[in-house]
């Protein structure tokens, strides 16, 4: 229960000292996975269950972070590649080749981490998590966008 709060209190430190529209992406996975996790903790009763399911947590997190790194660099080579003049089709196409192949094995180990989440728990355990999931995956959503402002 000390790691709950704690959880708690870190979460609401990172997104109460700043505007919510100032956190980065990685803010944003940061607080809402341990809010998600700490969430899990008191809805999910039996423990074999709760901890499949933050195994599985940790494992989307780790992907969206990998990928939020990456995105990072990649929005900063199209950029560079945009704005030479020298740039060929060619070479914007190898850019772009990279960029989807990259998000396409990202997509597939995204929905690998969702569906083990989803299959470690019960349907009632599921109502709750899933909420969460999806508002953290729209504040994801949201503090990408900015960053590309």
């Amino acid at each position: 229960m000390r790691f709950g709060l704690l959880v708690l209190l870190i979460s609401g430190f990172l997104l109460g000292s700043c505007s919510s529209d100032k956190l980065s992406a990685a803010d944003v996975i940061t607080a809402g996975f341990a809010d998600l996790r700490f969430t899990a903790n008191s809805a999910v009763g039996d423990s074999v269950r709760r901890d499949k399911y933050l195994k599985a947590s940790l494992a989307l997190e780790a992907e969206l972070r990998s990928f939020d790194e990456y995105f990072g660099g990649a929005v900063g080579t199209f950029r560079t590649a945009f704005a030479d003049y020298d740039a060929g089709q060619d070479s914007l196409r190898r850019i772009s080749d990279e960029y989807f192949a990259r998000q396409k094995d990202a997509r597939t180990r995204f929905v690998d981490a969702h569906a083990a989440m989803a299959a470690s728990v019960t349907v009632d355990e599921w109502k709750v998590l899933s909420r969460k999931e999806i508002s953290l995956l729209k504040d994801i959503r949201s503090a990408s966008v900015r960053s590309l402002q």
